[in-house]
């Protein structure tokens, strides 16, 4: 594939020059790890890394320069430089090729830094790479021989997660509705598909996370930390329904722990949230902790399509939208408040919110692109969608140990009540 990659990158007629010289380093660095030439290999990579990048964001058409660049950021953990998943789910310009070739050459650098003993960088690579969709295989061995020697670093005494919740919401007059719940000891898989799946009904399963040793293990930041505080996490800074002030970063889990998961973080403070990212995928030895709810067996032939991790501080929320697929939401630390509207009235509240700001009220924008801006809390809540004010809604605030069902098609909306760890199943 990567050959195919470079034979598409000298074909792309806009930017011919800057795509011959990526496939020209990239063909390079690959002939240098033949010739056990790590220090080739290592300037050549960063290079097409580099290029690669920079021909995608057309930010700069100077390779070298762009290298540079790249590698001074390094020490500042490229916080600046990736908005790592807007730039995977944009397809890099619909040019699949520039992303394989930056997972090669972040590969191929990592690589030249393990054989080089710069462990630290070499992981960085790897995590750059898996977080824009590297297959986990293609990095294992690498990733192996790191993880251990890498552990514990950078960890230190942190406080676990306390119990202070924001005050909730007032400003509307109705009375919610109350999600069922029912003990996940005494729902059978059966009784679950009837009750619930078949008729898209939520439903709380507590007790559900009983037996997962994430409940344990993550319960104190201190053993998190020591497990993966080295590795780089895609980190959503700010609040993305106010898109002025949001962001996209990477930084390492200790960083964004010690900024954003410390007891009495200050629920008004600018939030940071691991949101919607495979970190089980690109962190394997987390799997362990988690299982897969027993109701998706029987309602899913094809099993769990994707789990995300959900990790912020106070504050933290997912304004009102809709998945695609059905969903268990699984509350591993901290307390999480959950609203739900019908798929009508979710989309009456967005298109009173799309009137107001002068959009089109077109389904496809919806999905895709507005709901990001609806959020059902707040001073500004009524104002900027006000049929909040009129639709009924059902409610939940989640504890440690419960999941939550959301039927595909459903509109909800989440917040941290406090410092929280969730992951949910889509399927």
């Amino acid at each position: 594939q990567t050959s195919a990659g470079i034979a598409e990158l000298r074909e792309l007629g806009t930017s011919d020059l800057d795509a011959a010289a990526v496939a020209d380093n990239l063909r390079a660095a690959f002939a240098a790890t033949k010739n056990k030439d790590w220090i080739e290999c290592g300037a050549r990579a960063r290079l097409a890394f580099s290029g690669a990048w920079a021909v995608h964001t057309r930010d700069s058409l100077d390779v070298p320069g762009c290298a540079q660049v790249f590698e001074d950021s390094t020490a500042h953990e490229f916080d600046e430089v990736v908005s790592c998943r807007s730039t995977a789910s944009s397809g890099w310009g619909g040019q699949p090729c520039w992303l394989e070739s930056f997972v090669a050459a972040a590969a191929l650098c990592a690589a030249a830094d393990l054989v080089a003993l710069r462990h630290v960088e070499a992981l960085r690579y790897i995590d750059r790479a898996l977080i824009l969709g590297a297959p986990y295989d293609l990095l294992a061995p690498m990733t192996d021989a790191l993880d251990p020697l890498l552990k514990n670093q950078g960890s230190e005494s942190v406080e676990p997660l306390v119990q202070a919740a924001i005050e909730p919401d007032a400003l509307h007059n109705r009375s919610p509705s109350r999600i069922d719940v029912s003990e996940a000891s005494n729902l059978s898989p059966a009784t679950f598909k009837k009750k619930y799946f078949s008729t898209s009904t939520p439903v709380v399963l507590s007790g559900a996370l009983n037996d997962w040793p994430a409940l344990h293990r993550w319960s104190n930041l201190n053993a998190l930390e020591s497990s993966i505080g080295h590795r780089l996490v895609p980190v959503e800074i700010g609040w993305n329904d106010t898109p002025s002030s949001w962001s996209e970063h990477l930084m390492t889990f200790a960083r964004f722990s010690r900024m954003f998961l410390r007891s009495g973080a200050d629920a008004q403070a600018t939030p940071g949230y691991i949101a919607q990212h495979s970190l089980i995928d690109q962190i394997p030895e987390l799997r362990r902790d988690i299982r897969v709810p027993i109701w998706i067996d029987c309602c899913s032939r094809a099993g769990v399509e994707r789990t995300n991790a959900w990790f912020g501080g106070v504050g933290t929320r997912t304004p009102l939208h809709f998945d695609s697929f059905d969903n268990f939401l699984c509350q591993i630390k901290g307390i999480k408040y959950v609203r739900l509207y019908t798929k009508a009235d979710g989309e009456s509240i967005v298109r009173s919110s799309l009137r107001l700001r002068k959009k089109p009220e077109d389904t496809s924008a919806v999905a895709l692109n507005v709901l990001k801006c609806v959020n059902v809390e707040g001073e500004d809540a009524l104002r900027s969608a006000p049929e909040l004010a009129t639709k009924p809604y059902s409610e939940v605030t989640l504890q440690p140990g419960d999941a939550l069902f959301i039927p595909s098609g459903m509109y909800h909306y989440v917040a941290s009540r406090t410092p929280s760890l969730s992951v949910n199943h889509w399927f």
